[in-house]
């Protein structure tokens, strides 16, 4: 398609869509910069339609900026591109507003206002079911970052897997974007099996080392992991890229030296603080949480880590798949709720009031999780 354009004169009804697929695709492949080349020349057309012109390639474009790390030029591009599509007169499932929905939708998650994602990516998917398969799938990727920002981590991986299945033909590019998803899912839920065969199905390159290199974190092997994410602290070369080896490489960092670990952590913070990322450090866990109150900072980076402190104060990790095949006396439904509420920062009162239970009922079901795990704390019980 690109050969067509830059060599062929297209004199077609069908041009424009063919300038629309070739950023699509584009993107799909990871070369943003051509995506980006792209646009920049089409716009360059004194023939666009206006519908093209100012909401199609500017809601691609947005979607080139979340993708690559640049939030707040994709709200501004996305907004733009809407308040275009409504000046038109764009119906509501217009295919234009796809691309600008979608990206307010995924910063709406970024930023914890999860109502309005939900919102939002509702009518991406009505879009989407005049066969926009590649909305589509990243929309229902979108869903699953949605479910695991309200703590639902089997509805996340269901939403994986429908992002799949809506994809039954999918080329190999597109797999491996939902194969990366799905292997950290699979990390998240401590399935490290799954991950290790995920990964194994993904190209060489950046995403799959960065994958591998949290499986080596979940499987505690912080030297393995370091040796995959440090040719990678200079390689990669989008903000989103930057953001999460930063955070990669202080928690496997922390084991061995714990005042680098800061530091690190420190200035991948000063990046999350200007690009404007929240959920995206708060996903890490709780064991990035705990580092957050060692980093020495002052200012904006200060008070964005007060931020995440007080978000990761009210989160609970996600609910998943238990597998008890190695007890001799098994948790209970109610026990197992208590222990993921361990998991977090909140204390026996702040527990109690979350299950509507006293805290003697807390202290109760605490005391019997101990008991069946053979531990004497709540952080070797977690």
């Amino acid at each position: 398609m690109e050969a067509l354009v830059e060599h062929e004169p297209v004199d077609s009804r069908w041009s424009d869509a063919l300038l629309v697929l070739i950023v699509q695709s584009q993107i799909a492949l990871g070369r943003l910069d051509d995506a980006r080349a792209t646009i920049a020349s089409g716009l360059r057309r004194t023939s666009l339609p206006p519908s093209l012109a100012l909401v199609r390639l500017p809601g691609l474009a947005a979607l080139v900026d979340l993708t690559s790390g640049e939030l707040a030029e994709a709200r501004s591009r996305a907004v733009r591109a809407l308040t275009a599509a409504d000046e038109l007169g764009l119906v509501e499932l217009n295919f234009g507003r796809a691309e600008p929905e979608l990206v307010l939708a995924e910063l709406c998650i970024e930023h914890g206002a999860l109502d309005e994602a939900a919102e939002r990516l509702e009518r991406v998917m009505r879009i989407s079911e005049v066969r926009r398969p590649q909305v589509e799938m990243r929309a229902h990727l979108a869903m699953a970052q949605l479910a695991d920002a309200r703590g639902s981590g089997p509805a996340a991986d269901h939403l994986v897997e429908r992002a799949r299945s809506s994809q039954p033909h999918a080329s190999p590019v597109v797999v491996a974007q939902i194969d990366v998803v799905a292997g950290r899912r699979a990390v998240r839920r401590g399935d490290l099996a799954e991950a290790r065969s995920l990964h194994a199905r993904l190209p060489a390159g950046a995403e799959a080392d960065v994958l591998a290199a949290r499986i080596a974190l979940a499987a505690h092997d912080n030297h393995r992991a370091l040796a995959l994410l440090e040719p990678l602290v200079s390689a990669v070369s989008t903000t989103r890229a930057r953001v999460e080896v930063g955070l990669l490489t202080a928690l496997a960092t922390r084991a061995t030296d714990r005042l680098r670990a800061a530091q690190l952590l420190g200035d991948t913070l000063a990046l999350t603080e200007s690009a404007g990322f929240h959920h995206t450090v708060l996903a890490e866990g709780a064991a990035l949480w705990d580092m957050l109150e060692e980093v020495p900072a002052h200012g904006r980076v200060s008070a964005h880590i007060d931020s995440l402190l007080a978000a990761a104060d009210r989160a609970v990790p996600a609910v998943q798949v238990v597998r008890q095949d190695a007890l001799i006396d098994p948790l209970s439904e109610r026990e197992l709720t208590v222990l993921r509420y361990l998991a977090s920062r909140l204390d026996t009162s702040d527990i109690a009031g979350a299950l509507y239970l006293s805290a003697n009922t807390v202290r109760s079901h605490v005391k019997a999780i101990y008991r069946k795990l053979s531990v004497n704390s709540r952080g070797e019980a977690v």
